[in-house]
């Protein structure tokens, strides 16, 4: 087994440690002192050697514990103090995930919106054939439609980006900037075709 260096340990620690190394010696004036035949002269010198030195043994320990007893209410204290704090945090951890989660069903939302109002569209061509002028001005009409529409979608997610942004949400904010990029583009593009 490794040795424990005491520098490494708390208080708590080293009055732990100190109070097993004299228990263990408490248990080794024990045993010796069994040992001894006290029939002997000399062995019952020696055991009122060692019964002295275990009742030294036993105060030493009765101040370790007293130690002990101090610095496990300190350790309880920390822990006590320890568990506040985290509960406080997870409290605050709590709140930005449930932010987090908002912003990122409103941006959920936002795309499926998006993807309703781009499913009502037509296609133009089918197959090799030239559109109709009543195809052509019904395309025109759904595109015209489209583009008034699309403020309803950029400003919902100018919204999101700049929420989560504030809040230093980079990866909600990155989408958020993604699809605005997407809709703006979109919006270049049908002014483009309408215009001719």
């Amino acid at each position: 087994m490794p040795s424990v260096k005491l520098e490494a340990l708390s208080e708590f620690g080293r009055i732990a440690l100190k109070l097993d190394r004299d228990f263990s010696e408490l248990e080794r004036l024990s045993a010796k002192i069994e040992r001894l035949n006290l029939e002997s002269e000399s062995d019952l010198d020696h055991a009122v050697k060692l019964l002295g030195e275990f009742a030294l043994q036993g105060q030493e320990i009765g101040r370790d514990m007293q130690e002990f007893s101090k610095a496990l209410e300190a350790a309880r204290e920390r822990s006590d103090a320890a568990a506040k704090s985290v509960s406080e945090r997870a409290g605050r951890v709590q709140e930005r995930q449930q932010r987090r989660a908002q912003l990122q069903e409103r941006l959920v939302r936002l795309e499926q919106e998006l993807k309703t109002a781009n499913a009502g569209l037509t296609g133009g061509r089918k197959g090799d054939r030239e559109a109709s002028e009543e195809e052509k001005a019904r395309i025109k009409t759904q595109f015209a439609e489209l583009r008034s529409r699309l403020s309803e979608f950029i400003e919902p997610a100018e919204k999101i980006r700049d929420e989560a942004a504030q809040l230093k949400f980079r990866r909600i904010e990155r989408d958020a900037q993604s699809m605005l990029d997407t809709l703006l583009a979109l919006r270049r593009k049908l002014e483009t075709i309408l215009s001719n």
